[in-house]
């Protein structure tokens, strides 16, 4: 039995759009709303293996996972809209661009582990997303040579 509701997805997803809206997949014509759809996918699978989860906070923050790094959404805004729980889990999610470049990421796994075990969840699925090849569409919507499978 899923631990989120229809409504909380739409409502993230919409959120998502809207703030990711002209955004492309990097090297894609796809929008980049996609990622984050994805991301939410394998944290759904991963939550009907961890019932003890708050699948509420794990759909929010991976929908919204990359909105405060990558529009001008405020954690203000982010916060009166989801709550501190999702704005804190994406807060920690999203890199620190004050810092160098070398030192952004770990602040960031070091920020997320600070957070429930939600939030690591949602960085794996990011992870296990951004790791995994694409499909064949994609290719062929970019007129590409489909890559050679090892």
């Amino acid at each position: 039995m899923p631990t989120w509701t229809p409504e909380t997805y739409q409502k993230a997803f919409l959120f998502a759009a809207q703030a990711h809206q002209g955004q492309l997949v990097p090297g894609s014509p796809l929008p980049y709303i996609i990622h984050p759809v994805l991301v939410c996918m394998e944290v759904m699978a991963a939550l009907r293996l961890i019932p003890e989860f708050d699948g509420e906070l794990a759909v929010c923050c991976a929908l919204l996972h990359d909105v405060l790094e990558d529009t001008p959404v405020s954690y203000a805004a982010l916060e009166a809209e989801f709550g501190a729980a999702v704005a804190a889990g994406v807060l920690a999610l999203s890199k620190d661009p004050a810092l160098p470049k070398d030192q952004q990421l770990r602040d960031s796994l070091d920020r997320i582990r600070e957070q429930p075990g939600e939030i690591c969840l949602v960085k794996l699925a990011d992870r296990i997303t951004n790791l995994a090849p694409p499909p064949a569409s994609w290719w062929r919507a970019a007129s590409r040579p489909k890559p050679a499978r090892r």
